[in-house]
């Protein structure tokens, strides 16, 4: 978009990154990295070994194809570095829950879980997402073996994965927002992750975020007592699934100084 003619033209080069890793305990004949936009490299393995070059800056994860399941790792690439990651061979086990109104005992359908193992410096080690049914009922598969936090609608549990192939059962109690459907508010924030941080893109203008205050570029850190970083941006999903009217407290940083707002979710449109 350059009008023909035109002389004070710079065309600037991002400075690139890359990634070496090994693997350990396992084997695999190809490893994929792909980032938060969907864009994919692909690396072949020699000697337990792989390496990416002529990154972009920003969070990727990282994806080794085994017989059995895939291993995978987050990391983080910065401009003119090269980051090194190990894939480790994790033992996984399935975690199965309900989710019950805390006042009716009626199950809550369509609410978005996840969990995440507790230990923050394996940032990768997390299951995949599930929507409860009509039953309350939700699956999560690949969960990681130990101290696991459970997350749906804005409420965790602590679970435990004792060992691998294990199934381990949760009963989570919430509040029915009384349409059937959980995901009913909007908290007007969209998120980005940038640099393994969990940022606010958008604000929407006069929205329950707008109103308390929370500006494009905040990093979000927690909602209530619950650690977003380990989720990505998943956290939006966890605002948006809470009930209209739910005051909740945001721990943000602007400008690497902590900040504190409460937001008042409003009506989904």
């Amino acid at each position: 978009k350059v009008p023909a003619g035109q002389r004070d033209v710079a065309i600037r080069l991002v400075e690139l990154g890359g990634i070496d890793g090994t693997l350990e305990g396992f084997t695999a004949t190809e490893v994929t990295a792909m980032n938060d936009r969907g864009n994919g490299s692909r690396a072949g393995i020699t000697g337990g070994a792989f390496s990416f070059r002529n990154l972009p800056a920003g969070d990727y994860r990282i994806v080794a194809g085994t017989p059995r399941a895939p291993e995978y790792e987050s990391v983080t690439v910065t401009p003119g570095e090269i980051v090194k990651v190990t894939l480790l061979h994790r033992e996984t086990g399935t975690i199965e829950g309900t989710i019950i109104d805390s006042k009716t005992r009626a199950p809550v359908a369509r609410m978005w879980c996840m969990s995440a193992l507790d230990d923050t410096t394996r940032r990768g080690a997390q299951s995949g997402g599930a929507m409860s049914d009509a039953r309350g009922a939700f699956r999560l598969q690949r969960a990681p073996v130990g101290a696991n936090t459970v997350i749906c609608g804005g409420r965790s549990t602590a679970v435990t994965v004792v060992a691998s192939g294990q199934v381990t059962r949760v009963e989570i109690t919430t509040e029915e927002n009384g349409a059937g459907n959980a995901r009913s508010a909007d908290s007007g924030i969209e998120l980005e992750q940038q640099l393994g941080e969990v940022v606010v893109d958008a604000v929407k203008p006069g929205s329950a975020a707008a109103r308390a205050g929370v500006e494009r570029g905040d990093v979000l850190v927690k909602v209530n007592d619950v650690a977003v970083k380990r989720f990505g941006v998943y956290a939006s999903q966890v605002l948006d699934d809470l009930p209209p009217s739910t005051p909740i407290k945001l721990s943000l940083e602007r400008a690497d100084k902590p900040l504190v707002v409460t937001i008042t979710l409003d009506p989904a449109d």
